[in-house]
């Protein structure tokens, strides 16, 4: 990875991104391996559609509450130190999901994984809003961001090929060892990040003040295009592994290479989009891709009998215009805030995308209908609420680019 950001940015800076990479990977991974195994649980739990979405609400609705929390405290302290913390936490919360012996324990330890995630996420992207220039920022988050890619070409599908032999916990068995060396990783190549302490004393813990960025209207654009994007795409997401075993007659065993061309094309999809961005402006890039998001979110979610190619396909299509909507985002909200405030509003920005995705995904769970046969209907209703809010971002981003 190094000798492909070479030229891009000093080196202390591309390790800095590459440790970030590496704990965005691993607690990302941990987010979407539960996912593409909502078949695998239906059958162990004896669970149905909205059993299986309230265990991905939990994480969610977590991760936003700890988000939100979180926001009283990020910015009073050593950004290195917090990280790493929080990784501890996560770890010790995938170790509990391998041992845990049914489906009420494994909600509870999703839970305790979602605080941990949505914390992480908002502190990697504090750091990048802290230490990377604004020429740079765009690029640095299509590589911190492309962790999703590489947890969709390498995680998710390294993780369902570890379910087929060894059964649901192994997944986790297998990512909190390979979260050990990152956490020792990261310990060694962070540097102390105190730039924030020392620009401006950081304001009181109160509500009252933590309710002011919540409240800002400069801020409430912000929030509102995460909301937006989110509400449509967590409706349809999470259930899309379960609709092509249940709909599209694809096997589980086959998920994983779904997952892997998709993956893939992501992984050089979003450092493109990256600097698409810096290139072209950030809310050119996201209208196309968000318009491009339209037709794979109808087609996916009208899908009946389809050969694994065709799923192959329109699986890389959605997940390559789906993310490369997030590069130029994020790159925009980060840079909308003061660099004092940035922990605490990124907090808020990560509770509310983890708020709404919760909700989204518990909405989704409601109306998808699971028949006696184990088809799924009335998925093609989520499909139109995802398309509207894909159109409705975009008006948006034109209004955050103006404050």
């Amino acid at each position: 990875m190094l000798s492909i950001l070479s030229g891009r940015a000093p080196r202390a800076e591309l390790y800095l991104l590459l440790t970030l990479a590496l704990i965005q990977f691993t607690h990302v991974v941990d987010f979407m391996i539960v996912m593409p195994l909502g078949p695998r649980f239906k059958e162990v739990f004896h669970i149905n559609s909205s059993q299986f979405g309230l265990m991905v609400a939990a994480y969610q609705f977590s991760a936003g509450v700890a988000s939100l929390l979180g926001g009283y405290i990020a910015d009073r302290f050593d950004r290195k130190s917090f990280l790493l913390v929080l990784y501890t936490g996560f770890i010790a919360s995938t170790v509990g999901c391998a041992l845990a012996p049914g489906y009420g324990v494994l909600v509870g330890c999703r839970i305790l994984a979602g605080a941990c995630g949505g914390l992480l996420s908002s502190s990697v992207l504090a750091i990048i809003g802290d230490e990377v220039p604004g020429e740079r920022r765009g690029y640095a988050m299509g590589i911190v961001m492309g962790s999703f890619s590489v947890a969709s070409a390498v995680g998710l599908p390294l993780g369902l090929l570890v379910a087929n032999r060894w059964g649901w916990h192994g997944p986790f068995v297998f990512l909190a060892l390979l979260s050990l060396p990152v956490l020792l990783f990261s310990l060694v190549r962070l540097p102390p990040m105190r730039r924030h302490l020392q620009q401006e004393k950081p304001s009181s813990m109160s509500l009252k003040e933590f309710w002011s960025i919540l409240s800002d209207p400069l801020h409430l654009p912000s929030f509102g295009l995460i909301a937006t994007i989110m509400i449509g795409s967590f409706m349809i997401i999470p259930y899309i592994a379960d609709s092509y075993v249940a709909n599209a007659g694809i096997s589980k065993e086959d998920l994983a290479y779904v997952y892997l061309v998709g993956g893939i094309c992501t992984f050089f999809s979003m450092p493109l989009a990256g600097r698409l961005a810096d290139r072209l402006g950030e809310a050119r890039v996201f209208w196309v891709a968000s318009v491009l998001t339209v037709l794979p979110m109808l087609v996916v979610t009208h899908l009946g009998p389809t050969p694994l190619l065709h799923a192959m396909v329109l699986t890389a299509f959605f997940m390559v215009v789906s993310s490369a909507r997030m590069v130029p985002v994020m790159s925009l909200i980060t840079q909308s805030v003061q660099p004092h405030k940035r922990g605490r509003f990124m907090s808020a920005n990560i509770a509310v995308r983890e708020l709404v995705n919760a909700l989204a995904v518990f909405i989704g769970g409601t109306i998808i209908a699971q028949g006696a046969d184990g088809h799924l209907y009335h998925f093609e209703l989520v499909g139109y609420v995802g398309a509207a809010s894909a159109l409705l971002a975009i008006p948006i981003v034109y209004r955050i680019r103006k404050v």
